[in-house]
Protein backbone atom coordinates (compact mmCIF):
# COMPACT_ATOMS: atom_id res chain seq x y z
CA UNK A 1 0.00 0.00 0.00
CA UNK A 2 2.68 2.48 0.79
CA UNK A 3 4.17 1.99 -2.69
CA UNK A 4 0.91 2.17 -4.51
CA UNK A 5 0.66 4.43 -6.93
CA UNK A 6 -2.02 7.59 -7.34
CA UNK A 7 -3.41 7.76 -10.61
CA UNK A 8 -2.70 11.15 -12.45
CA UNK A 9 -5.55 13.64 -10.63
CA UNK A 10 -5.17 16.89 -13.15
CA UNK A 11 -5.32 14.53 -16.17
CA UNK A 12 -8.01 12.47 -14.78
CA UNK A 13 -10.23 14.67 -13.03
CA UNK A 14 -12.89 12.28 -11.17
CA UNK A 15 -16.94 13.00 -10.74
CA UNK A 16 -17.24 14.45 -6.92
CA UNK A 17 -19.28 17.93 -7.46
CA UNK A 18 -16.47 19.73 -5.86
CA UNK A 19 -14.07 22.24 -7.46
CA UNK A 20 -10.77 19.78 -5.11
CA UNK A 21 -10.13 17.28 -7.05
CA UNK A 22 -7.43 15.48 -4.77
CA UNK A 23 -7.33 15.71 -0.83
CA UNK A 24 -4.05 15.38 1.18
CA UNK A 25 -4.11 14.58 5.08
CA UNK A 26 -1.05 15.35 7.84
CA UNK A 27 -1.00 12.99 11.03
CA UNK A 28 -1.95 9.30 12.15
CA UNK A 29 -3.40 10.08 14.63
CA UNK A 30 -7.24 8.97 15.40
CA UNK A 31 -8.88 12.23 13.56
CA UNK A 32 -6.45 11.90 10.26
CA UNK A 33 -7.30 8.30 10.56
CA UNK A 34 -10.80 8.93 11.24
CA UNK A 35 -10.99 11.58 7.94
CA UNK A 36 -8.46 9.51 5.78
CA UNK A 37 -11.28 6.63 6.36
CA UNK A 38 -14.36 8.39 6.29
CA UNK A 39 -13.04 9.76 2.04
CA UNK A 40 -13.23 5.87 1.55
CA UNK A 41 -17.08 6.41 0.83
CA UNK A 42 -16.43 9.09 -2.04
CA UNK A 43 -15.15 9.94 -5.26
CA UNK A 44 -11.85 11.57 -4.18
CA UNK A 45 -8.47 10.79 -4.70
CA UNK A 46 -6.00 10.61 -1.08
CA UNK A 47 -2.57 11.23 -0.13
CA UNK A 48 -2.05 10.50 3.65
CA UNK A 49 1.00 11.69 4.92
CA UNK A 50 2.38 9.97 8.05
CA UNK A 51 5.88 10.92 9.29
CA UNK A 52 6.40 7.64 11.15
CA UNK A 53 7.20 4.57 9.01
CA UNK A 54 6.04 2.23 11.54
CA UNK A 55 2.84 4.30 12.23
CA UNK A 56 2.43 4.51 8.35
CA UNK A 57 2.35 0.83 7.66
CA UNK A 58 0.18 0.06 10.92
CA UNK A 59 -2.50 2.26 9.22
CA UNK A 60 -1.79 0.99 5.87
CA UNK A 61 -2.63 -2.65 7.39
CA UNK A 62 -5.70 -1.95 9.13
CA UNK A 63 -7.10 0.51 6.31
CA UNK A 64 -6.87 -2.56 3.75
CA UNK A 65 -8.44 -4.91 6.15
CA UNK A 66 -10.96 -2.74 6.81
CA UNK A 67 -11.00 -2.20 2.58
CA UNK A 68 -11.87 -6.25 2.45
CA UNK A 69 -13.96 -6.50 4.73
CA UNK A 70 -16.20 -4.51 2.66
CA UNK A 71 -15.79 -5.94 -0.71
CA UNK A 72 -15.78 -9.48 1.15
CA UNK A 73 -19.04 -8.69 2.60
CA UNK A 74 -20.62 -7.02 -0.22
CA UNK A 75 -23.44 -9.02 -1.95
CA UNK A 76 -21.91 -8.19 -5.21
CA UNK A 77 -18.04 -6.98 -6.15
CA UNK A 78 -18.52 -2.97 -6.18
CA UNK A 79 -16.04 -2.19 -8.80
CA UNK A 80 -16.31 1.35 -7.92
CA UNK A 81 -15.01 0.35 -4.42
CA UNK A 82 -12.04 -1.31 -5.98
CA UNK A 83 -10.95 1.53 -8.18
CA UNK A 84 -11.43 4.26 -5.04
CA UNK A 85 -9.06 1.60 -3.08
CA UNK A 86 -6.26 2.01 -5.92
CA UNK A 87 -7.00 6.47 -5.59
CA UNK A 88 -6.12 5.95 -2.21
CA UNK A 89 -2.24 6.16 -1.05
CA UNK A 90 -0.17 6.36 2.44
CA UNK A 91 2.95 7.94 2.26
CA UNK A 92 5.87 8.76 4.16
CA UNK A 93 7.12 11.16 1.50
CA UNK A 94 5.67 14.42 2.14
CA UNK A 95 6.58 15.80 -1.28
CA UNK A 96 3.50 13.58 -2.57
CA UNK A 97 0.88 16.53 -1.26
CA UNK A 98 1.79 18.34 -4.59
CA UNK A 99 -0.78 17.08 -6.11
CA UNK A 100 -3.30 17.75 -3.23
CA UNK A 101 -5.99 20.92 -4.27
CA UNK A 102 -6.59 20.92 -0.08
CA UNK A 103 -4.54 19.44 2.47
CA UNK A 104 -5.44 19.58 6.25
CA UNK A 105 -3.22 19.13 9.14
CA UNK A 106 -4.60 17.04 12.48
CA UNK A 107 -0.72 16.62 13.88
CA UNK A 108 -0.75 17.30 17.93
CA UNK A 109 -2.08 20.57 19.05
CA UNK A 110 1.35 22.28 19.40
CA UNK A 111 2.02 26.01 18.09
CA UNK A 112 5.55 26.00 16.88
CA UNK A 113 5.01 22.07 15.32
CA UNK A 114 1.36 23.15 13.78
CA UNK A 115 3.22 26.19 12.03
CA UNK A 116 5.89 24.59 10.69
CA UNK A 117 4.75 22.20 8.73
CA UNK A 118 2.37 24.67 7.35
CA UNK A 119 5.40 26.60 6.09
CA UNK A 120 6.80 23.67 4.46
CA UNK A 121 3.35 22.54 2.98
CA UNK A 122 3.39 26.19 1.43
CA UNK A 123 6.66 25.62 -0.03
CA UNK A 124 5.57 21.95 -1.31
CA UNK A 125 2.37 22.78 -2.87
CA UNK A 126 1.74 26.49 -3.02
CA UNK A 127 -2.01 26.53 -4.96
CA UNK A 128 -3.46 24.24 -2.40
CA UNK A 129 -5.72 25.29 0.48
CA UNK A 130 -4.41 24.76 3.77
CA UNK A 131 -6.49 24.08 6.73
CA UNK A 132 -5.83 23.08 10.11
CA UNK A 133 -8.08 20.57 11.33
CA UNK A 134 -7.19 22.08 14.94
CA UNK A 135 -10.05 22.09 17.40
CA UNK A 136 -8.43 24.86 19.52
CA UNK A 137 -5.81 26.94 17.65
CA UNK A 138 -6.79 29.26 15.33
CA UNK A 139 -5.49 29.31 11.79
CA UNK A 140 -4.77 33.18 11.74
CA UNK A 141 -2.52 32.04 14.86
CA UNK A 142 -0.78 29.42 12.97
CA UNK A 143 -0.34 31.29 9.54
CA UNK A 144 -0.39 35.15 11.03
CA UNK A 145 -2.93 37.84 9.23
CA UNK A 146 -0.21 38.45 6.08
CA UNK A 147 -1.02 35.24 3.79
CA UNK A 148 -2.04 34.35 0.16
CA UNK A 149 -5.58 33.99 1.17
CA UNK A 150 -5.29 29.91 1.12
CA UNK A 151 -5.11 29.08 5.14
CA UNK A 152 -8.34 28.27 6.56
CA UNK A 153 -9.76 26.25 10.03
CA UNK A 154 -11.71 22.89 9.32
CA UNK A 155 -12.86 21.57 12.75
CA UNK A 156 -14.50 17.82 12.40
CA UNK A 157 -16.06 16.20 15.16
CA UNK A 158 -14.86 12.41 15.97
CA UNK A 159 -15.75 10.42 15.18
CA UNK A 160 -15.74 12.01 11.72
CA UNK A 161 -19.02 9.76 10.02
CA UNK A 162 -21.22 10.20 13.14
CA UNK A 163 -20.86 13.85 13.29
CA UNK A 164 -22.65 15.75 10.63
CA UNK A 165 -21.23 19.28 11.06
CA UNK A 166 -18.17 21.04 10.12
CA UNK A 167 -16.99 24.37 11.44
CA UNK A 168 -15.29 26.42 8.81
CA UNK A 169 -12.97 28.60 10.55
CA UNK A 170 -12.70 32.01 8.08
CA UNK A 171 -9.33 33.82 9.13
CA UNK A 172 -9.16 37.57 7.58
CA UNK A 173 -7.98 37.57 4.24
CA UNK A 174 -9.03 33.76 3.09
CA UNK A 175 -10.61 34.79 -0.18
CA UNK A 176 -14.40 34.19 -1.03
CA UNK A 177 -13.36 31.79 -4.08
CA UNK A 178 -11.33 29.51 -1.64
CA UNK A 179 -14.71 29.76 1.11
CA UNK A 180 -16.71 28.73 -1.74
CA UNK A 181 -14.40 25.41 -2.85
CA UNK A 182 -14.49 24.62 0.91
CA UNK A 183 -18.37 24.70 0.97
CA UNK A 184 -18.91 22.72 -1.91
CA UNK A 185 -16.25 20.08 -1.35
CA UNK A 186 -17.63 19.91 2.35
CA UNK A 187 -21.44 19.34 0.32
CA UNK A 188 -20.38 17.09 -1.09
CA UNK A 189 -19.03 15.13 1.92
CA UNK A 190 -22.69 14.98 3.18
CA UNK A 191 -21.67 17.87 5.68
CA UNK A 192 -23.05 20.75 6.69
CA UNK A 193 -21.54 23.64 7.75
CA UNK A 194 -20.87 26.30 10.38
CA UNK A 195 -18.90 29.38 8.85
CA UNK A 196 -17.52 31.48 11.73
CA UNK A 197 -15.26 34.76 12.24
CA UNK A 198 -11.35 33.45 13.81
CA UNK A 199 -12.75 35.04 16.82
CA UNK A 200 -15.41 32.73 17.83
CA UNK A 201 -14.01 29.81 15.82
CA UNK A 202 -15.07 26.13 18.04
CA UNK A 203 -17.83 27.79 18.61
CA UNK A 204 -19.47 24.56 19.64
CA UNK A 205 -16.68 23.85 22.21
CA UNK A 206 -16.20 27.56 23.63
CA UNK A 207 -20.12 27.70 24.78
CA UNK A 208 -18.96 24.98 27.17
CA UNK A 209 -16.65 26.99 28.85
CA UNK A 210 -18.17 28.96 31.22
CA UNK A 211 -20.41 26.05 32.40
CA UNK A 212 -17.70 23.35 32.61
CA UNK A 213 -15.69 25.93 34.84
CA UNK A 214 -17.80 26.28 37.34
CA UNK A 215 -17.96 22.76 37.41
CA UNK A 216 -14.68 22.62 38.50
CA UNK A 217 -14.64 25.16 40.66
CA UNK A 218 -17.27 23.59 42.54
CA UNK A 219 -14.92 20.34 42.36
CA UNK A 220 -11.55 21.95 43.23
CA UNK A 221 -13.12 23.64 46.16
CA UNK A 222 -14.18 20.01 47.87
CA UNK A 223 -17.39 20.90 47.47
CA UNK A 224 -19.15 18.12 45.03
CA UNK A 225 -17.52 14.54 43.67
CA UNK A 226 -16.71 14.37 40.21
CA UNK A 227 -18.60 11.65 40.19
CA UNK A 228 -21.70 13.76 41.34
CA UNK A 229 -21.52 16.53 38.98
CA UNK A 230 -21.18 14.63 36.15
CA UNK A 231 -24.39 12.67 37.26
CA UNK A 232 -26.00 15.73 37.39
CA UNK A 233 -25.35 16.85 34.08
CA UNK A 234 -26.23 13.13 32.80
CA UNK A 235 -29.65 13.38 34.19
CA UNK A 236 -30.36 16.67 33.09
CA UNK A 237 -28.15 18.57 30.22
CA UNK A 238 -26.57 15.96 28.29
CA UNK A 239 -24.81 12.25 28.25
CA UNK A 240 -21.33 13.15 29.38
CA UNK A 241 -20.66 15.26 32.01
CA UNK A 242 -17.34 17.91 32.34
CA UNK A 243 -14.70 15.60 34.31
CA UNK A 244 -15.68 12.11 32.04
CA UNK A 245 -15.30 14.93 28.95
CA UNK A 246 -12.05 16.06 29.96
CA UNK A 247 -10.69 12.40 30.89
CA UNK A 248 -12.11 11.42 27.06
CA UNK A 249 -10.82 13.80 25.24
CA UNK A 250 -7.42 14.20 26.93
CA UNK A 251 -6.40 17.01 29.96
CA UNK A 252 -3.15 17.78 27.56
CA UNK A 253 -5.65 18.60 24.80
CA UNK A 254 -7.80 20.13 27.58
CA UNK A 255 -5.35 22.35 28.81
CA UNK A 256 -4.08 23.69 25.46
CA UNK A 257 -7.56 24.20 24.20
CA UNK A 258 -8.13 26.32 27.64
CA UNK A 259 -5.15 28.42 27.76
CA UNK A 260 -6.13 28.93 23.72
CA UNK A 261 -9.92 29.83 24.16
CA UNK A 262 -9.59 31.85 27.31
CA UNK A 263 -6.81 34.02 26.74
CA UNK A 264 -9.23 36.67 25.17
CA UNK A 265 -11.65 36.39 27.59
CA UNK A 266 -12.75 39.20 29.62
CA UNK A 267 -12.79 36.91 33.04
CA UNK A 268 -10.56 34.86 32.06
CA UNK A 269 -8.87 35.09 36.00
CA UNK A 270 -11.63 32.40 36.81
CA UNK A 271 -10.46 29.81 35.00
CA UNK A 272 -6.84 29.96 36.66
CA UNK A 273 -7.93 27.35 39.28
CA UNK A 274 -8.82 24.78 36.57
CA UNK A 275 -5.47 25.68 34.18
CA UNK A 276 -3.59 25.25 37.65
CA UNK A 277 -4.99 22.00 38.19
CA UNK A 278 -4.87 20.76 34.63
CA UNK A 279 -1.45 21.71 34.65
CA UNK A 280 -0.35 19.66 37.52
CA UNK A 281 -2.17 16.64 36.43
CA UNK A 282 -0.40 17.05 33.18
CA UNK A 283 2.62 17.52 34.73
CA UNK A 284 2.47 13.90 36.95
CA UNK A 285 1.57 12.11 33.73
CA UNK A 286 -2.24 12.18 34.60
CA UNK A 287 -3.58 12.76 31.14
CA UNK A 288 -6.71 10.90 31.76
CA UNK A 289 -8.58 8.18 29.64
CA UNK A 290 -5.29 6.65 27.86
CA UNK A 291 -2.81 7.34 30.76
CA UNK A 292 -5.89 5.40 33.03
CA UNK A 293 -5.30 8.23 35.14
CA UNK A 294 -6.97 11.85 34.93
CA UNK A 295 -10.56 13.20 37.23
CA UNK A 296 -11.26 9.28 37.65
CA UNK A 297 -9.37 6.32 37.85
CA UNK A 298 -9.24 3.33 35.28
CA UNK A 299 -8.26 -0.03 35.05
CA UNK A 300 -8.52 -1.39 31.39
CA UNK A 301 -10.32 1.68 30.24
CA UNK A 302 -13.24 1.04 32.40
CA UNK A 303 -14.00 4.10 34.69
CA UNK A 304 -13.25 3.22 38.82
CA UNK A 305 -14.11 5.73 41.20
CA UNK A 306 -13.07 9.25 41.17
CA UNK A 307 -10.08 10.78 43.11
CA UNK A 308 -10.61 12.37 46.40
CA UNK A 309 -13.91 11.96 48.58
CA UNK A 310 -16.70 14.76 48.74
CA UNK A 311 -20.44 15.15 49.43
CA UNK A 312 -23.57 14.98 47.92
CA UNK A 313 -26.00 17.65 47.48
CA UNK A 314 -28.06 18.15 51.13
CA UNK A 315 -30.71 19.31 49.41
CA UNK A 316 -32.91 19.50 46.30
CA UNK A 317 -33.19 23.25 46.73
CA UNK A 318 -29.12 23.04 46.80
CA UNK A 319 -29.22 20.64 43.73
CA UNK A 320 -31.36 22.99 41.59
CA UNK A 321 -29.25 25.85 42.59
CA UNK A 322 -25.68 24.04 41.36
CA UNK A 323 -28.19 23.03 38.20
CA UNK A 324 -29.46 26.66 36.96
CA UNK A 325 -25.63 27.70 37.60
CA UNK A 326 -24.60 25.69 34.81
CA UNK A 327 -27.88 26.31 32.99
CA UNK A 328 -27.71 29.96 32.65
CA UNK A 329 -23.45 30.56 32.59
CA UNK A 330 -24.41 27.81 29.43
CA UNK A 331 -26.84 30.22 27.66
CA UNK A 332 -24.91 33.17 28.57
CA UNK A 333 -21.98 32.53 26.97
CA UNK A 334 -23.42 30.73 23.62
CA UNK A 335 -25.39 33.82 22.97
CA UNK A 336 -22.58 36.10 23.44
CA UNK A 337 -20.06 33.98 20.88
CA UNK A 338 -23.40 33.83 18.60
CA UNK A 339 -23.83 37.75 18.87
CA UNK A 340 -20.39 37.64 17.05
CA UNK A 341 -21.04 35.53 14.16
CA UNK A 342 -22.79 35.41 11.16
CA UNK A 343 -24.90 32.25 12.30
CA UNK A 344 -28.25 31.27 11.99
CA UNK A 345 -29.42 31.20 15.53
CA UNK A 346 -31.63 27.22 14.66
CA UNK A 347 -28.14 26.24 12.55
CA UNK A 348 -26.73 26.81 16.03
CA UNK A 349 -29.56 24.70 17.68
CA UNK A 350 -29.13 21.86 16.09
CA UNK A 351 -25.14 21.93 15.60
CA UNK A 352 -24.89 22.15 19.18
CA UNK A 353 -28.16 19.25 19.80
CA UNK A 354 -25.82 16.61 17.74
CA UNK A 355 -22.51 18.16 19.56
CA UNK A 356 -23.51 17.40 22.78
CA UNK A 357 -26.26 14.08 22.12
CA UNK A 358 -29.26 16.32 23.36
CA UNK A 359 -32.83 17.24 22.87
CA UNK A 360 -32.55 20.64 23.91
CA UNK A 361 -29.38 22.80 22.91
CA UNK A 362 -28.80 26.56 24.01
CA UNK A 363 -31.47 28.39 22.15
CA UNK A 364 -34.48 25.49 23.37
CA UNK A 365 -33.36 26.29 27.10
CA UNK A 366 -33.28 29.63 26.99
CA UNK A 367 -36.89 29.75 25.51
CA UNK A 368 -37.87 26.83 27.82
CA UNK A 369 -36.50 29.31 31.38
CA UNK A 370 -37.77 32.70 29.83
CA UNK A 371 -34.71 35.11 28.79
CA UNK A 372 -36.51 37.34 31.58
CA UNK A 373 -35.57 34.49 34.26
CA UNK A 374 -32.34 33.42 33.08
CA UNK A 375 -31.38 37.54 32.86
CA UNK A 376 -32.42 37.43 36.55
CA UNK A 377 -30.58 34.05 37.63
CA UNK A 378 -27.44 35.69 36.03
CA UNK A 379 -27.81 38.80 38.07
CA UNK A 380 -28.10 37.14 41.27
CA UNK A 381 -25.75 34.18 40.95
CA UNK A 382 -23.66 37.62 39.89
CA UNK A 383 -23.09 38.74 43.42
CA UNK A 384 -22.73 35.73 44.97
CA UNK A 385 -20.00 33.80 42.36
CA UNK A 386 -18.95 37.00 40.44
CA UNK A 387 -18.89 39.23 37.19
CA UNK A 388 -18.16 36.00 35.52
CA UNK A 389 -22.28 35.86 35.26
CA UNK A 390 -22.78 39.26 33.96
CA UNK A 391 -25.49 39.28 31.00
CA UNK A 392 -24.24 39.99 27.98
CA UNK A 393 -25.79 42.24 25.58
CA UNK A 394 -27.83 40.20 23.35
CA UNK A 395 -29.44 38.22 26.51
CA UNK A 396 -30.20 41.64 27.80
CA UNK A 397 -32.20 42.69 24.81
CA UNK A 398 -33.61 39.52 24.43
CA UNK A 399 -35.00 39.49 28.22
CA UNK A 400 -36.53 43.16 27.85
CA UNK A 401 -39.05 41.41 25.48
CA UNK A 402 -41.69 39.02 24.86
CA UNK A 403 -39.88 37.00 22.99
CA UNK A 404 -41.30 33.37 21.83
CA UNK A 405 -39.73 30.66 19.63
CA UNK A 406 -41.49 32.03 16.71
CA UNK A 407 -40.46 36.07 17.01
CA UNK A 408 -36.71 35.03 18.28
CA UNK A 409 -35.16 35.56 14.35
CA UNK A 410 -36.91 39.26 14.19
CA UNK A 411 -35.90 40.25 17.68
CA UNK A 412 -32.21 38.75 16.94
CA UNK A 413 -32.49 40.97 13.77
CA UNK A 414 -33.54 43.91 15.54
CA UNK A 415 -30.62 43.34 18.31
CA UNK A 416 -27.98 43.40 15.11
CA UNK A 417 -29.48 46.55 13.25
CA UNK A 418 -29.46 48.31 16.72
CA UNK A 419 -25.63 47.19 17.24
CA UNK A 420 -24.93 48.20 13.71
CA UNK A 421 -26.73 51.66 14.43
CA UNK A 422 -24.36 52.09 17.29
CA UNK A 423 -21.10 51.06 16.31
CA UNK A 424 -21.30 53.63 13.41
CA UNK A 425 -21.93 56.62 16.24
CA UNK A 426 -19.18 55.61 18.20
CA UNK A 427 -17.04 55.45 14.89
CA UNK A 428 -18.52 59.11 14.01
Amino acid sequence: MLEQAVPPVKSAPVENGSDILCIGICGGGKMGQSFFNYLFNFNFPVVFYIRDPQKASEVSESFQRKVKNRIGMAETVDQDMAVRFYRFKITTAINELSRADLIIEFITEDVPQKRKLLQWLAEINSNAILATGSSSIGPGRLVGRETNGNYVGLHFFYPIPFNDYVEIIVPPGFTKENLVKIQRLLNSLQKKTLILPEKVGSILNKMLLYCQNEAALLVLNHQYSPALIDELFATNLWPVGPFSFFDNIGLDIILTSLEEYTKDLKYKEVFSKLRQELAGLVGAGFLGKKTNRGFYNYIKGVKQAAIGDFPAFESEKERLEVLDRFKVLFINYTFDLFAQSDLNIWDLEKAAREFLQTDQGPVKMALTLGFGKVRNHLEQFRITCGDHYQPVALLEFLACRTVREENLDEAIREFKLEQRRRDREAGD
